[in-house]
């Protein structure tokens, strides 16, 4: 027997079981344990740990990718819906980009989602961080003495389930681009002043990407949490203007 799978073999007698059974195996569970343990578990996945490592890889990181998913689902996502009359007729539209080509945002409609399933995943955002207005002032007032990629490290530590308040500020990311909602600089609108386009930036600079959250109804107010289902208005810090459809 091979001196070093002996050691192993001592070491640990659940690969010396399978060392009896499955030399060849066993000397795979000896270079690698993770593939000992999935080895023990599934004698399938131990036939393709051998006869080829790549596929080893692949079969061991499978059940992590249902992980992955779970972490990602870890993060607050959520959907801004809106309801508005179209020819006379009532639908709900949800917010949505892609991101790459074009960076400006459109409506998705949900109205007939029954027989034309809706694209949810150019709709879906994260809440990336939540914080109140004055906090975010003095972390703005810092970022200027600092460099960017320290900004940019600092933000990129959201995510994760929080309590989300009315009068806070939000900073959303779009899962599809990975890009924030901002309110961009420039309108298409040569009738109203006040209009601004919607749409996404690679990064977090300024209070453009930012917007404070606050009840449309009277049974909510300042202060309370932020339910699902809320009927609520965003509000850019940086225009200070509402975010709504036209």
């Amino acid at each position: 027997m091979d001196p070093l799978t002996s050691f192993y073999s001592v070491m640990d007698p659940l690969i010396s079981f399978y060392s009896v059974i499955y030399p060849l195996i066993s000397f795979y569970s000896v270079m690698d344990p993770l593939i000992s343990f999935y080895s023990v578990m599934d004698p399938l996945i131990s036939f393709y740990s051998v006869m080829d490592p790549l596929i080893s890889f692949y079969s061991v990181m499978d059940p992590l990718i249902s992980f992955f998913s779970v972490v990602d689902s870890l993060d607050d996502e959520v959907v801004l819906q809106c309801s508005a009359t179209v020819h006379k007729e009532q639908q709900k539209l949800c917010l949505a980009a892609e991101g790459f080509g074009n960076r400006l945002c459109f409506l998705e409609s949900t109205s007939n989602a029954k027989n034309v399933p809706p694209d949810l995943s150019i709709c879906t955002f994260v809440l990336e961080q939540s914080l109140s207005v004055r906090a975010l002032q003095e972390m703005l007032a810092n970022t200027e003495e600092k460099a960017e990629g320290k900004f940019m490290m600092k933000t990129a530590q959201g995510g994760g389930h929080r309590t989300l308040l009315y009068g806070h500020a939000v900073l959303l990311r779009h899962s599809y681009s990975g890009m924030y909602l901002c309110c961009l600089g420039t309108s298409r609108s040569s009738t109203d002043k006040l209009a601004f386009d919607v749409g996404l930036q690679e990064d977090t600079t300024g209070e453009a990407c930012w917007w404070t959250i606050h009840p449309a109804s009277k049974q909510r107010s300042e202060g309370e949490k932020v339910r699902v289902g809320d009927d609520l208005i965003l509000v850019s810090v940086s225009s200070e203007r509402y975010l709504v459809s036209l």
